[in-house]
């Protein structure tokens, strides 16, 4: 079980912690915007991207990459329009999650 706390600056995510509770024991997830890591993940990995474990990526501007596993979350801003990731493939590894939406806040946009 756990608890995610979003920390919204200016209407951007700026700190996402989930909170696991493990026999006392507390993991914290690194959080980043797509738009602020994008130019330096495609120079220094050729365009064969991973999302490691432990972090979480929000897809806030078009993605165009060679290859794309995740191990740790990618998640898409529901409320951008136009949103792309293209890619020759792109594989959700075991304990890897990717959202595209959710209940309280569905993917609706033409992406």
């Amino acid at each position: 079980e756990f608890t995610t706390i979003v920390v919204f600056l200016m209407g951007r995510v700026v700190a996402s912690l989930n909170i696991h509770s493990v026999n006392d024991a507390v993991s914290v997830d690194k959080v980043v915007q797509w738009s602020d890591i994008k130019a330096s993940q495609v120079s220094s990995n050729g365009g064969h991207l991973v999302v490691p474990q432990g972090e979480t990526w929000y897809l806030d501007e078009s993605m165009e990459v060679e290859t794309l596993k995740v191990w740790g979350q990618l998640k898409w801003n529901t409320s951008k329009k136009g949103l792309e990731i293209r890619t020759g493939y792109l594989l959700v590894e075991k304990g890897g999650y990717f959202q595209l939406g959710t209940v309280g806040q569905p993917m609706t946009n033409q992406a």
